[in-house]
């Protein structure tokens, strides 16, 4: 999603997932309008989201009153993402350090070279110490459905 590189879940209440890709590519390539989203951060409400885009740019982001649980109501990290996603001080590229842990000390590398040295970094480990030793934490506590069904377990 060019949308600063934040991606926005587009969903239908009640309808699963189908048409989602479509859906996404149509609201992404839409310059202006009000979207409806749904929050991807950590929490377990999945907050409904109005998107406001004025010429290709995120303005706006608010609460939908429609949604079901959370009635329009959202969190300021929320609200306030449209500043943090176009913040002049975010990472858009992986880094990698180059100097000792706490030095601040970093280098730009590209996105196929931080997934191989992940990858050769995990395979080394699973070799070494089993693959436990690189499976993440999981809990449910404060995550909802899309943070409980993320990268956990689509990978272990």
């Amino acid at each position: 999603m060019k949308d600063g590189g934040f991606v926005f879940f587009v969903l239908k209440w009640g309808n699963g997932f189908e048409g989602v890709d479509a859906k996404m590519n149509e609201y992404t390539a839409q310059r202006d309008g009000v979207f409806h989203s749904v929050c991807s951060l950590d929490c377990p409400d999945q907050c409904g989201l109005l998107v406001h885009k004025r010429d290709g740019v995120i303005v706006k982001v608010e609460g939908d009153p429609n949604h079901p649980v959370t009635r329009g109501a959202i969190c300021n990290k929320v609200r306030h993402m449209a500043a943090r996603i176009y913040d002049g001080k975010r990472l858009t590229t992986p880094l990698r350090r180059v100097g000792a842990k706490g030095e601040g000390a970093f280098v730009p590398i590209s996105w196929d070279e931080a997934i191989a040295e992940i990858t050769d970094r995990w395979k080394a480990l699973v070799a070494e110490r089993g693959s436990e030793s690189i499976l993440p934490y999981s809990f449910y506590g404060n995550m909802g459905r899309i943070g409980t069904e993320g990268m956990g377990t689509r990978f272990f």
